[in-house]
């Protein structure tokens, strides 16, 4: 009894008698296999709580992660890369072993290629090269505005799993990156934990991720047209060198038409 008081709770009195004695014995092996129920329980309890926890602080940090990208957003002074290459690498650390791609148009209306990769290890992913008229399956979710998920467990389509093999993804979230009806790139951000499952809400914390991406991609391409349809600088109200070449080149055609002289003066 003295031993089990010191704290060794597997042990337990062998004393199997109706007497007193035996009657205190198993009073004390009672007690101390309710005090061993109680201890593993309470094991199970800090370890769960551990995993909350770090769970608390993953969160914690994406939302820190999303409200900076949102200020440098609306703050607008941030070059486009600069802003991509943040984004990416802070969806990437939602995860362990976390790593990200980004695929964009080369040119308006042209393939989408890699534009931004964080922690990305196998080079292949690089090289691909997604249509908008192809028959791939990185095309085919693009153009169908489909969102994939490969993790433990997944049912994937033949081509997804083929996939996932040629490129040896162990996990990973592909997600389009669309506004409306516009294409604007397309993302992938997964990790190599074994034994892995995406959770709902770890699935929508990455699309908030991915739409505040399209949002600084819409914004961009917002404010290059901007700049290709103003006419005026807007430091000295002067015209630009787009209305300038335009009107030239209809004063041009003017005076070739009724043959007379042209001249352009600066000054």
């Amino acid at each position: 009894a003295k031993v089990i008081a010191s704290g060794e709770y597997q042990k337990s009195i062998l004393v199997e008698s109706d007497d007193e004695i035996g009657n205190i014995a198993g009073s004390i092996n009672s007690m101390t296999r309710k005090i061993r129920m109680n201890l593993e329980e309470i094991k199970g309890y800090s370890s769960r709580m551990r995993e909350i926890n770090i769970e608390i602080n993953k969160k914690v940090l994406a939302m820190s992660s999303l409200l900076q990208i949102g200020d440098i957003l609306s703050g607008g002074s941030v070059r486009l890369d600069s802003l991509l290459e943040l984004a990416l690498e802070k969806a990437s650390a939602v995860f362990d072993s976390g790593f990200g791609i980004i695929y964009m148009p080369k040119a308006e209306g042209g393939d989408f290629v890699v534009k931004s990769m964080h922690n990305v290890d196998d080079d292949r992913l690089a090289e691909i090269v997604i249509s908008r008229n192809g028959r791939g399956v990185l095309d085919k979710m693009l153009n169908d505005n489909m969102t994939a998920v490969i993790d433990k467990g997944a049912r994937l389509s033949p081509e997804l799993d083929d996939f996932k093999r040629a490129y040896n993804l162990r996990n990973a979230l592909i997600i389009p990156l669309i506004s409306g009806k516009k294409a604007f790139g397309l993302l992938i951000v997964g990790n190599r934990i074994d034994n892995f499952k995406y959770k709902v809400d770890d699935i929508d914390l990455v699309k908030v991720f991915a739409k505040q991406i399209v949002i600084a991609i819409e914004g961009d391409y917002l404010a290059k047209r901007a700049e290709t349809l103003a006419i005026k600088d807007d430091l000295t109200d002067l015209y630009n060198k787009t209305y300038i070449t335009m009107r030239l080149e209809e004063e041009i055609k003017r005076a070739i038409f009724y043959q007379r002289p042209c001249s352009f003066i600066l000054i």
